[in-house]
């Protein structure tokens, strides 16, 4: 199971902007709009314990993938994207700037290049 099926949330937050905005999700809370620099600080986080997961969601886009996640495993980072029909790609043992580049991608085109061909959960 994906970690983005763990923390789903049945309804939207009220204090979250209904429109389209980025959204940065860890262990220590959510920032609305990140900046690069507070999105790759969270994913540098993600490497420290198996426990700690970094999300960025673009939410109420409607694009092909919603959001990338990753956190830390001993064999390096777990990348997961989350198609808009709740298919998870995941993409496993990736490098600190391998996963720095699909979340840089992500941010800057609204992309996740190469995805299908990774496994599904």
């Amino acid at each position: 199971m994906g970690l983005f099926n763990l923390f789903k949330k049945d309804k939207q937050d009220d204090a979250q902007p209904q429109e389209r905005h980025w959204l940065l999700r860890t262990n220590d809370g959510e920032v609305i709009e990140p900046n690069w620099d507070q999105i790759a600080a969270a994913v540098t986080n993600a490497k420290s314990d198996q426990s700690v997961f970094a999300t960025l969601a673009y939410v109420n886009a409607g694009l092909e993938i919603d959001s990338v996640q990753t956190l830390g495993e001993d064999s390096g980072y777990r990348f997961e994207a989350l198609s808009q029909d709740g298919v998870i790609y995941v993409n496993d043992g990736l490098s600190h700037e391998e996963t720095l580049k699909y979340f840089k991608e992500f941010f800057n085109t609204e992309k996740v290049v190469g995805y299908r061909s990774w496994m599904k959960e």
